[in-house]
């Protein structure tokens, strides 16, 4: 028999919160990459802004370059137009500079520390997208 992980425990902070819709990090340019999002809806059943079901809408298309420069450059108020509302980081799914990101994010105005924890041994931080 096949185990698979439980979804980090990051998601159980929404649940039961109205109008909430994620972003989650890291993202990569094969969206396949987006596949644990997936499966880590099954725990949280909000809307999100990144999936995959083998096709790829066009809105997603549109917001791709901004999702892999997120949190630079005009990126939040991208998100924001698309009606984010929290994003996710999870370590356990990027090993090269995840660091990094998470140093950006953590000083980021656009972004404000909710909740943090770990999944697989490496850090999970879920934000708010705040109004700026």
């Amino acid at each position: 028999m096949i185990r698979l992980p439980a979804a980090p425990a990051i998601y159980d902070t929404l649940k039961g919160r109205p109008g909430v819709v994620l972003a989650e990090f890291p993202v990569d340019a094969n969206q396949v990459f987006n596949t644990p999002y997936m499966y880590f809806s099954v725990w949280h059943f909000l809307p999100m802004v990144n999936g995959y079901s083998g096709h790829i809408p066009e809105s997603y298309t549109a917001l791709e370059p901004d999702l892999l420069e997120f949190p630079r450059g005009g990126s939040a108020a991208a998100l924001r137009r698309r009606g984010v509302t929290h994003v996710t980081v999870n370590c356990g799914l990027q090993s090269a500079d995840c660091d990094e990101t998470m140093n950006v994010m953590r000083q980021s105005p656009d972004l404000r520390l909710i909740e943090e924890t770990s999944w697989e041994g490496e850090p999970v931080r879920l934000f708010e997208l705040t109004g700026h």
